[in-house]
């Protein structure tokens, strides 16, 4: 997916799912936000956790899984 000069791609691998961005420095780290927080929602009830490693060696960021506080009954 391309947004505004920016780029977002998603594999399919055999351990688990690869994700890429690119883009600026301003633009990665909110891509890693917006893409990590959806994908860590989409695998809530599992506990996924979402972690960055970037190919410049400057640290990623990390999404966790959404914590839903449940509304008393």
């Amino acid at each position: 997916m391309d947004i505004d000069g920016s780029r977002a791609e998603v594999e399919a691998a055999e351990r688990g799912v690869i994700l890429r961005v690119e883009g600026s420095v301003e633009r990665v780290a909110l891509l890693e936000d917006v893409v990590g927080r959806h994908l860590a929602s989409f695998g809530e009830k599992d506990g996924l956790v979402v972690r960055w490693h970037r190919s410049d060696g400057t640290p990623g960021s990390m999404q966790p899984a959404a914590q839903r506080t449940q509304l008393p009954a």
